[in-house]
């Protein structure tokens, strides 16, 4: 198990630690898909919705900068 914050963990990617994200996509997946699995009362748009989001999350990693956390932003 990794030790590293997400705050670490980004500031890791944005160093050129290709496997950061995917750290952080397998620490939160489940946390997302559950939440979303509330709202589509698990529907199967479910994977999608959920996917979306992490897809999102990568194109936009660089808005969350360094040292930042992906689940506040702050």
């Amino acid at each position: 198990m990794d030790e590293r914050s997400d705050k670490e963990l980004i500031a890791d990617h944005f160093s050129g630690d290709e496997d950061a994200f995917a750290v952080l996509l397998n620490r939160h997946l489940k946390e997302v898909y559950n939440f979303v699995s509330r709202f589509t009362r698990g529907s199967p748009e479910t994977d999608d919705i959920t996917q979306e989001t992490f897809v999102k999350i990568w194109k936009k990693i660089d808005r969350y900068g360094p040292g930042k956390s992906i689940v506040t932003g702050k």
